[in-house]
């Protein structure tokens, strides 16, 4: 199994579309706040319309989610966004995560 450093899987996480345009799927494990580890299939930077949701996606977030060391993904299985702390994280894309 190979390794890649954190920055490294949040610079590939932030690649949404590939080359001819189809959207880019990841998998990332962390551990949750409970200690359990979870694994999940995921996208980044997904947005609904307003229109479509009812509501402005960006309205609910009470705090920054950079300076509280998280990301927010979208879970491709559950249909439901997701915040991650970035230091939780221990693979992507089945490579280990070096911090």
């Amino acid at each position: 199994m190979d390794d890649i450093s954190i920055n490294v899987a949040l610079a590939r996480m932030e690649q949404t579309v590939s080359g001819d345009g189809k959207p880019v799927y990841f998998t990332i494990e962390f551990i949750k706040d409970d200690g359990s580890i979870r694994k999940m299939k995921a996208q980044k930077h997904v947005k609904f319309p307003a229109a479509e949701t009812g509501k402005d996606e960006k309205s609910n977030f009470k705090y920054n989610l950079k300076n509280k060391g998280s990301i927010l993904l979208y879970d491709t299985e559950a249909k439901g966004y997701r915040t991650i702390k970035i230091d939780r994280i221990i693979k992507f894309n089945d490579s280990n995560v070096l911090h």
